[in-house]
């Protein structure tokens, strides 16, 4: 049994094949929409896609949305040199980054930390919390 190129693959599937068709088509969009913004811009705004004469663009933000707004104007007119069926602009939210793991441990634990995690260890009935203890002392190089 012979292997075949990831190329090959993807290029018999006929769902990869109009996601490539697609991403063919948006990345000279995606280019022609950040050379059209003002540079203060370009990180907060991106294409996602083209239904129809709309095109789809992801802002980080209201503001950011507001101010695309009133430029959509000049922006369409540039964007039609590469695609005249462009029409509109359509904005949504980017989702919210996910908040950090507020539970997450330190990677460096102070000694007399680790020192009552030891003593507490020494307390503990055999129990699921006495096997987290020990799991996060010897993760952290302690010998149990």
């Amino acid at each position: 049994m012979g292997t075949k190129p990831l190329q090959d693959i993807i290029g018999g599937d006929p769902v990869f094949g109009s996601l490539k068709a697609r991403l063919k088509h948006m990345a000279p969009l995606q280019e022609a929409w950040q050379q059209a913004l003002p540079a203060a811009l370009r990180p907060h705004a991106q294409v996602t896609g083209l239904e129809g004469t709309r095109l789809q663009v992801q802002v980080s933000s209201q503001a950011v949305a507001a101010k695309l707004r009133m430029l959509s104007p000049t922006l369409i007119r540039n964007l039609q040199r590469l695609s005249p069926d462009i029409s509109t602009l359509q904005f949504q939210m980017a989702p919210p980054p996910s908040a950090p793991n507020r539970y997450r441990v330190a990677n460096g634990l102070p000694d007399e930390a680790l020192a009552h995690f030891e003593s507490l260890a020494g307390t503990l009935p055999p129990s699921a919390l006495r096997t987290a203890v020990l799991r996060l002392l010897q993760a952290r190089g302690r010998r149990v």
